[in-house]
């Protein structure tokens, strides 16, 4: 009896390390698989968020994106089902496969989001502004300096928006807040330089210089009035 006791608890002892090599598999695996989920939940909040700030201005994209959420749900109540059945249900195949369908649907809802937020931006145009004219003017005495400094605040936060693949919350009003601050920069500098007298400063800022028919009488009258003729002299070549 001792001999068959002793064998007893050697085979226990092996089953009990058989046991352990496999929940250190398995401990290996749900290791492995946890950034995916962590990344998985990530990109599903960044999407979500992105869909809602784009559902106002691009429903057809939206709706066209709709059935990868539905599957997304899906996908993840059925992984949530496989981890709640099982001990370390994370760590079966049948949960890997369900991880992985879950990032193909990401993949699909990023294609269609990033397109649609691209395509947003390209259908807003920004409003031609030269800032080469407002920087020369405001350097010729004109005070432009409030439109230089709106013009160029306006296109840095466009610059930000263009460079995100997705929109965050707010973007998209951001975006149209910053076309209207360019669009009355166009308004302001045409009200203050119509476009004979820019077509002049254009000139005098050009290597050969503006010619002597360029200097009408309302150039004449604009640089009076804004006191600053005396900037500009007349110089022959030879």
């Amino acid at each position: 009896m001792m001999i068959l006791d002793r064998l007893q608890q050697i085979e226990a002892r092996a089953q009990t390390a058989r046991d352990d090599g496999g929940l250190r598999q398995d401990v290996t695996k749900i290791n492995r698989i946890t950034p995916r989920v962590a990344t998985l939940t990530h990109s599903l909040a960044r999407l979500a968020v992105s869909f809602n700030e784009l559902a106002g201005v691009k429903q057809a994209d939206c709706a066209a994106a709709l059935p990868s959420f539905h599957n997304m749900h899906t996908v993840l109540t059925q992984m949530m089902r496989l981890s709640q059945a099982q001990q370390l249900g994370g760590a079966t195949t049948e949960f890997a496969e369900k991880i992985g369908a879950a990032e193909r649907a990401i993949k699909t809802l990023e294609g269609i989001l990033g397109g649609a937020w691209t395509d947003y931006r390209n259908e807003h145009h920004r409003s031609a502004v030269d800032r080469e004219l407002l920087y020369l003017l405001n350097r010729s005495g004109i005070d432009v300096s409030d439109l230089l400094e709106d013009y160029d605040k306006a296109s840095f936060g466009l610059e930000v928006l263009s460079d995100r693949a997705f929109p965050l919350a707010g973007d998209v009003t951001k975006w149209q807040a910053h076309l209207d601050a360019l669009r009355r920069v166009a308004e302001g500098l045409s009200g203050v330089v119509p476009a004979a007298i820019a077509a002049f400063f254009r000139q005098t800022d050009s290597s050969t210089g503006a010619p002597l028919s360029a200097l009408t009488d309302e150039v004449r009258a604009f640089l009076d009035d804004h006191n600053i003729a005396d900037r500009y002299s007349i110089r022959g070549r030879l």
